[in-house]
């Protein structure tokens, strides 16, 4: 089991800053970091924080036009006897509130507000606990307040850990290489963009990014470790995934969105790469939320 930690979220930030500043520089952009508080334990798992505000100062950084500055600022708020960590970005040059893209998909979720015409402040809340109010183990989960059979708690997991290596992908690059990452941040919007398109592969995907296919290989097979075809089924198993998990849209509808020609192939796909049929995974979350 991970050693629990509840690092110095403030040093995080900073050093996420820190870690972009090369990449703003070389889109002209200056990243300012100020800090109202001095320390704050992240009681979360540190790594989706990393990862979260990375993606969001990379997304921010890529619209923002030449001479823009981007302060990131971390303070307490105190509310109802409740505190919580906030991380506000504000950047200048243009208002970026209507670009849906900069915070799509993205945990914590993101708050927009817009202090002036040619500035926009993204806020990630982030709730403080002490170490008596931590969990010790991860409480079961549960859907409508019903217990989920183990059954599906368990293929929920296999899931997960499928998926995390996918996800961990953008994660791993952002600290190190940020050209690498907002490329990559590229790629998966354009991806995500066609998802429902069954003819979309990799030579759609070279089109769009208007590079060869062999270019294409030569980016981004050191980033994602396999080919772009792989990845791009990688993406729709995904959001297949999620659309399971989160709406109450039937096997055929789910593969239908995701881009899978039939519901057979989608069935066979999924189950040759998890061992489980999707419509078993359905019914289990319908006999969960019926209880």
């Amino acid at each position: 089991m991970p050693r629990s930690v509840n690092p110095d979220i403030v040093s995080l930030v900073k050093h996420i800053c820190l870690s972009l500043q090369s990449f703003a520089r070389s889109r002209q952009v200056c990243i300012v970091f100020e800090k109202r508080c001095s320390s704050a334990r992240c009681p979360h798992e540190p790594c989706k924080i990393i990862y979260c505000l990375s993606q969001l100062l990379c997304r921010i950084i890529s619209y923002l036009p030449a001479s823009s500055k981007v302060t990131v600022v971390t303070e307490i708020i105190h509310t109802d006897g409740q505190a919580s960590f906030h991380i506000n970005v504000r950047n200048t040059g243009v208002c970026l509130s209507k670009i849906k893209a900069i915070t799509n998909g993205l945990m914590p979720a993101v708050d927009v507000s817009v202090p002036s015409p040619n500035e926009t402040v993204f806020t990630l809340q982030i709730p403080l606990t002490s170490a008596k109010e931590e969990a010790v183990q991860d409480p079961p989960m549960k859907v409508d307040g019903q217990p989920v059979p183990v059954f599906f708690e368990e293929v929920r997991k296999r899931l997960q850990r499928y998926f995390s290596r996918t996800n961990n992908h953008l994660e791993n690059v952002q600290s190190l290489e940020p050209r690498k990452a907002a490329f990559l941040t590229r790629i998966n919007e354009c991806i995500l963009q066609h998802l429902h398109q069954e003819d979309f592969d990799a030579t759609a995907l070279s089109n769009e990014m208007a590079m060869s296919r062999a270019q294409l290989f030569r980016r981004l097979k050191p980033i994602i470790s396999q080919p772009p075809a792989s990845y791009i089924k990688a993406i729709r198993l995904q959001k297949a995934k999620e659309l399971l998990e989160t709406s109450d849209l039937s096997v055929s509808e789910v593969a239908y969105k995701t881009g899978f020609k039939t519901p057979s192939h989608f069935t066979k796909v999924f189950n040759e790469k998890f061992g489980i049929r999707p419509s078993v995974f359905a019914t289990a979350k319908f006999d969960a939320t019926n209880k």
